[in-house]
């Protein structure tokens, strides 16, 4: 069973500007290495990967919030996803 780790892939959606919904143009996602990006899952060593994965879906929250909250973690993610992008992009 062994330990688990969770990992945070950071995408970009595209929004229409004046509806806020998801626009056709779709989304754009990369598999990054950079810092903060895997974290030990503590107290769930014992259970199956099934078990593991069960358990933490009840437990998830969303909504939404200004960036100022953002988890370091999270915040790092955007971060970094912004400096791929501005590269690729010349912004």
């Amino acid at each position: 069973m062994g330990s688990k780790v969770y990992d945070i892939d950071p995408f970009v959606v595209t929004l229409d500007a004046s509806t806020s919904e998801a626009s056709a143009t779709g989304c754009i996602a990369y598999h990054q290495d950079f810092t903060m990006r895997t974290s030990q899952i503590c107290g769930y060593k014992h259970l199956t990967k099934q078990q593991t994965v069960t358990a933490l879906r009840m437990q998830l929250v969303t909504g939404r919030a200004p960036l100022q909250q953002a988890p370091d973690a999270v915040a790092n993610a955007l971060n970094h996803m912004t400096g791929i992008f501005g590269k690729m992009f010349n912004v």
